[in-house]
Formats: structure tokens, sequence, C-alpha cells
């Protein structure tokens, strides 16, 4: 449900906050007052189009903001999102610059106006002429007759998709493994070369820079040789008579001095330091001597290695292995290609078999759920100054078409047809509805619709055009009835209409060099006055009055009274 709307130096109005109620809210005014500002300002927190024309003549930026009670679905949103959620209230709001920039804000963190838009659809429903272009598409036709269906049949649709996505797979998985076949096919040959002669190598990764290393002390044996040999007479010098002696001088010195055990200690450990370098030096010595062969032996090693990753335009020992590994994997796949083939075409067979058994019992439970929608509906619209209109779901289904023409929602091709007329030809809507007509249909859908999955909020903008007199009661009413399961607000011309409302705001402008709007929440005595005002233009006749009684009389017979809810309003603050 929308708690609230503010709005700043939108259009028309300078700054004005909004209280909507539970049931049925009307908005009102004179022409040109601005009453589908509002609306202007829900479709730009919703995500709508951020048009740079909707800013005030100088001001810096206009901004908007909605408070919403919290739906599960629009908080699972948020959460998959990473945005805090509140109990109270989740707040849209976006700001909106001269130069067409804008700024949106969910639950006070930074949103595009995707997620806004992600959001608010868990959250409110906007009809109007401009924007009922959507009940046309057959995808949206398709998703208003399963919401009919209820709880079961969206599982039966679950189910399909499931099955679906299934079959999808397991096609894929075939193609992919006869794309491989197929490949390793056109380059067998090559593949046994790569394998057999990468194989017998035992190719290790960082085995060239290894013989690089080894290669470079092997070609230099002689001079290490005599470095090493040179070290060792060195360190045999060092080590004399003259080490002895400061050994024991150093053990007299700390028999005396106690300050001198430290210094003693690391003379000691410098001498079993040197013997140990000159013993590691020693084996490093006899080592020099090893194979004489080894040289050669690395040499003939790394040209090996060398020519393979030149024929097979590998760049290291890593790349050439990782070919080698997917050659041996082709080959393999090759070898057992036409049982794997015949065991992948099977799974297959039976997954495309498993969804169209599905897709069949959704198809049969979409024709019975269209029969029920279509009498609904055309009920309801023949009450809506539409007398002689029939509306028909119209359901075309293929079991037969190959799995490429089928789609995770079944086989069946669903369109909504229409006429006006008694005796009329059903034509699609697109073809059959007049925009006056589209919203109409749109109302009586959503009545029908209230029962089974009501929305949270719905708006409604020229859905009494082209209707007055009864039939703009009859408007009224049903917009009344869908108040009993949702929130509605209807920007309206027709008192007919107005009367029904459970909460009225009215729009007035005022002009002072510089039009402004201002919007005002009525109470029941103001609610007679407005009234008779839209019933003759002159609000103060006694006979205007009377007749606006009268029409807000109406309201007691449909004997039902507003939802409420016992959370606290979260005020929606504009951004920034």
């Amino acid at each position: 449900m929308l708690h609230e709307i503010r709005i700043k130096s939108l259009g028309v109005i300078a700054e004005s906050t909004v209280e909507f109620a539970p049931g049925f809210n009307v908005i009102t005014g004179e022409t040109g007052a601005g009453k589908t500002m509002l609306l202007t300002a829900l479709s730009l927190v919703l995500g709508g189009k951020a048009d740079a024309q909707l800013v005030r003549a100088g001001a810096e930026r206009a901004a908007a903001a909605a408070s919403f009670m919290p739906t599960s679905e629009a908080n699972a949103v948020l959460l998959s999102m990473d945005i805090e959620q509140d109990e109270s209230a989740i707040i849209l709001g976006r700001s909106l610059s001269p130069d067409g920039r804008s700024k949106g804000v969910l639950n006070g963190a930074p949103a595009t106006g995707a997620q806004l838009a992600q959001v608010g659809a868990h959250l409110i429903s906007i009809h109007a002429q401009n924007s009922n272009g959507a009940l046309r598409r057959a995808t949206t036709q398709r998703d208003l007759l399963d919401a009919y269906g209820g709880e079961q049949h969206l599982q039966l649709l679950e189910m399909v998709g499931t099955s679906f996505a299934r079959a999808h797979r397991a096609i894929e998985e075939l193609t992919s493994f006869e794309m491989a076949v197929r490949a390793a096919d056109a380059q067998r040959s090559e593949l046994i070369e790569l394998v057999d002669k990468v194989a017998p190598l035992d190719l290790k990764i960082g085995e060239l820079d290894s013989i690089k290393s080894d290669r470079e002390r092997l070609s230099h044996l002689d001079l290490l040789r005599e470095v090493a040999s040179a070290i060792v007479r060195s360190l045999e010098s060092i080590a004399g008579d003259q080490l002895a002696l400061a050994e024991r001088n150093f053990d007299q010195l700390q028999r005396v001095d106690s300050t001198a055990v430290e210094l003693s200690k690391r003379f000691t450990s410098m001498v079993i330091e040197l013997s140990d370098i000159e013993s590691e030096t020693r084996r490093y010595l006899t080592n020099l001597d090893a194979d004489p062969t080894e040289l050669s032996r690395l040499e003939s090693r790394f040209a090996s290695i060398s020519a393979l990753l030149k024929r097979f335009n590998a760049t290291n020992e890593d790349e050439l292995l990782s070919k080698f590994s997917e050659a041996r994997t082709a080959l393999l796949a090759f070898e057992d290609s036409e049982s794997t083939r015949e065991s992948l075409r099977e799974a297959a067979a039976k997954a495309e078999s498993e969804f169209f058994k599905n897709a069949e019992l959704l198809s049969a439970a979409r024709r019975a759920i269209a029969l029920q929608l279509s009498t609904s509906v055309t009920n309801e619209i023949r009450e809506l100054a539409l007398p002689h209109s029939t509306f028909v779901v119209e359901i075309t289904s293929d079991s037969n078409i190959p799995f490429a023409k089928a789609h995770a929602f079944g086989v069946d091709e669903i369109e909504f047809k229409f006429t006006a007329h008694a005796g009329g030809a059903l034509l699609p809507i697109v073809k059959a509805a007049s925009g006056g007509e589209l919203s109409r249909l749109m109302l009586a859908i959503e009545v029908v619709l209230a029962s089974i999955d009501p929305v949270p909020t719905y708006v409604f903008d020229e859905v009494d055009a082209g209707v007055g007199g009864s039939a703009a009661i009859e408007v009224g009413r049903r917009l009344a009835m869908l108040g009993r399961h949702s929130q509605v607000i209807v920007v309206t011309h027709l008192p007919q209409v107005a009367a029904w409302a459970d909460h009225h705001v009215v729009i007035t402008k005022e002009s002072a060099g510089v039009t402004v709007s201002n919007v005002t929440v009525l109470g029941n005595a103001e609610r007679v006055v407005e009234i008779a005002r839209m019933l003759g233009g002159i609000s103060e006749s006694e006979n205007a009055q009377a007749h606006a009684q009268e029409l807000l009389a109406l309201r007691a017979t449909l004997n039902r009274p507003a939802k409420s809810s016992s959370k606290k309003k979260t005020a929606a603050t504009p951004p920034a």
C-alpha cells in the first residue's frame, strides 16, 4: 500500500506531501491543475523516464519520494540487492536535474532506475492510456491468464519451466558432444601425433628453466672447480693455529671478565660456521666431478622439448601439457563416441517427452481457466458502459511443434480478443479496443483477478474516458469493489466515479505570475462542495450540492469497511 508521496519542484507543484488511505482514493481538480503530476511523480520514483522538462522553472532539481508498506516479494528483491530492509516502509525516491541527470534511492541506498522498477513491480500497478500498451503484449496476456489460475496452476507452470530447462540442457549437451567429436575427427591425425610424442616425454612444468640452469652450471665446470678449490684453500689457511690461539684467549678473557662471555660465544659460533662452510664447499667440489655425460643429456632433453613446443605452437610447458590433455580427452571421446552419443540422444528424447507431457497438462488447465476468465471479464466489462461487449481468451496449442519452437511457458499461443458490439467479430484487443475501452477492459480484468492475486496498490488514469451517467456510476462501483482487496488510486473528472472513494484528494491551481498547484485532502463537507463543482461547475449551488450528497450516499450501498494497517507509517523523503 502507498502511504504517501512527497513532491518538490515537479512541474506545477512547488512542494507537497500527499497521504493516501486504504481502499479507494480519488484525485480530482480543474483541468490544468496538475492532477496527473502525482502519477508522473509515481512513475518517476518507479524508474520511469526522467524528462528534464519536468523540473520546475528556476528550480535546481525536482524530487519525489514514495513510502510503501513492505511486501514479502519486494523485501526479497531488496535482499537480493543487499539493500537494508525496514519493517515499517519501503521508500523509493528519485531526483532530477535540469540537464536530465537523475539519482535514485531505495531505503536510503543509491539505486538505478531499473532497480526502482524491479522493486516497484511488487508494490504498485499503474494503468493509464499511455501505459495500457502492456495489455496488448502476448506475454502480459499469458501472465494474466496464468495468474488467474491460482497457486496450483502456477505450480504446474513452474513444472513446465523446469522440464523445459532440463530438456534444453540435455539437447545442448548432445550438441556440444557432437561438435567435439566432429572437431576431433577433423584433427585426429594431429591429435594422435601430439599424444604419441608428448606422452613419452613425461614433461614437467618449469622443466626448461631447470635445464637452462643446470646447463649453465655444467658448461663452466673447470671454472667452478678452480674457484671452489681456492675457497677451500682460503678456509684452510684461516682455520689454523691463529684460530686456536684466539679460542684460548677468549676462554681466559671470559674467566676473568664475565662481560666477555657473549663475545666468546659469538666467536665459537663463527668457528663452527667456518668449519661447516669448508665442509659444504668440499662436497660441492666433489659433486662437480659427477657424470660427465650429464651435459649432453641435458642438451638433448632441451632440444626435444623445444622442438615439440615449436611443432605444436605452444609458448611453454604448461600450454603444451594443456593441449596434450585436451587431445587425449578428444581422442577418448572419439573412440567412445557412438555409445556416448546414443546415451545423450536417449536422455534428450526423454527430457523432451517429459516437457511435452507437462506442456499438454498445462494447455488443458489453461483452456479451462480461459473459459472462466472470459466469462468473468465479459460480465464485468458489460457493467462498464459496454453492455454488448464480449471478451474471449483464445488459446492455440500445437503439441507437435519441434522443441526448438517451444518455450519455458509451454506450447500455447494466448491472445485476448474483444468486441464492443453485439454480434461483432472478435478481434485481437490491439485492433478492437480504443484507449478508453482498453482502460475499462484492464479495470474489469483487475477486478476479476483481485480476488485471486491482488496487487497491493492499483493506479488508474482515464479509466472513465468516454463514459458518463449511470455507466460512470458503475465504473466507480467497480473501482470501489477493487478497493475491497487492494488500495486503489484513481485520477478522474467524473463526479459519479469520485463519489465512491473512501479518500478524496483535490488539486487546485493558483496563478500569480507563475502557476502553482496545491494538494489538499478533503473532509466530508469539503467533498460535497468538490463533487458539486464537478457536477456543474457551481459548487455553491444548493441543487448541485444536493445531487453531490445523493452521489456520496451511494457508497453505503457497497457496504464494506476500508482495510487499514496496524503498521506505523514512515515518511517518504525525496532525495536531495
